[in-house]
This record gives C-alpha cells, structure tokens and sequence, in this order.
C-alpha cells in the first residue's frame, strides 16, 4: 500500500515549507516558514472559492474551461517529472563531490537540502497535476451545480501548483547562487532588501 500512498511526498512538500539554519554541514535551526504556509493554502482556497460565487460568463461553458484545465494538468506534469530528472542528477552530482572533498561537503549541506526540497515541491506540484485533471474531467460529464464545484477543486489545485512553482524557483535559484559562487553584482539575494540568500 505504500506504493499508492501521497503522503511521503505530501509530508516532504510541508516540511520543505521552513527556514534551516545551518553552522558548517551541521544543521542548527529548523522554523516552519508560516507566512509561506499560509499562502500555499489560502490562496488556492481562495481560487476555488471564487469559481464558486463568480457567475458563469457568457460562452465560457463548463467543458471549454474543463478542457483547458486538462491541458494545463498534461503540461505540467509532464514538465516537472522532466525537472525531477535534472533535480535528481544534480542531487546525485552534489553527492558525489561531498564524498570525494570534505570541503563541498561542509560548503554544499544547505545546497543539497535545497534541492531536495524543490524535488518534493516538484512531485508535489505532479500530484497536484493530477487531481486537477481527475476533477476537471468529471465536471465536464456532469450537470450544474455539481461542475462548478469540481470546477473550484480543479482551481484550488491549479492554483496551488501556480505557487509551488514560485517556491521551486526560488530554491532552485538560491541553490545554484550557493554551489556557482554567483558574483554579487548579478546575485539576486545580495543588495537592496531581499536580505541573506535563503537556505
């Protein structure tokens, strides 16, 4: 059963969802990034909620919407197991440095916990790809009201991948400045107020 089971990759998801704070390779602080949290939820609740109060418009029918929820699902997906592969080449990359130098491994601990945490916002998006299609199919094979409410849950999952994909980015961009040394003039963590580069 465990092969069917979401929740590893869904615990993975919300775990990934906190602040580290690292001394070397040792690992000394671990705050739930609340602010995060809450938007991951309440701004797909939000979406779903607004499909359902939001009066339909004229020649935007439930199928037409359907649909374009479907080929959104298929593209995602297919998307971010595409990423999946780079991510898990790249963990593997990283490993294998931190085993041959001590140095990459003290230097590149937060950089591997970063990409770890995009590999499990990345399934998690995959997931989230698939419910979204699983509802948007059944709205369009059945009547109002019953299609606008799977109209909505296809929202509030299509609006969670949507965020997911801002969360995956940013960790993936803070990875890359860390392992490349990226040079402070063109680092998008250094200057202004966007503070320390997130770990």
């Amino acid at each position: 059963m465990a092969r069917l089971s979401l929740a590893p990759v869904l615990w993975g998801h919300w775990k990934g969802l906190s602040q580290r704070t690292y001394d070397g390779e040792a690992l000394t602080r671990v705050k739930p990034d609340y602010l995060t949290r809450i938007v991951m939820v309440g701004l797909p609740l939000l979406a779903g909620a607004v499909v359902v109060w939001t009066p339909a418009k004229k020649g935007l029918s439930v199928e037409v919407v359907a649909g374009l929820a479907l080929a959104w699902a298929a593209l995602v997906s297919a998307g971010l197991i595409g990423v999946f592969t780079v991510l898990a080449g790249w963990r593997s990359r990283l490993e294998e440095r931190a085993k041959v130098d001590e140095y990459f491994k003290t230097r590149e601990t937060a950089v591997v916990a970063l990409v770890d945490e995009a590999v499990a916002h990345n399934l998690m998006g995959v997931m989230d790809a698939l419910m979204m299609a699983v509802f948007a199919a059944a709205a369009a094979g059945l009547p109002s009201p019953w299609s606008r409410w799977l109209l909505a849950l296809a929202a509030v999952f299509a609006t969670h991948t949507a965020v997911l994909f801002i969360v995956i980015s940013t960790r993936l961009y803070s990875a890359y400045v860390q392992v490349e040394g990226v040079a402070t003039v063109v680092n998008g963590f250094e200057g202004g107020n966007t503070g320390e580069t997130p770990t």
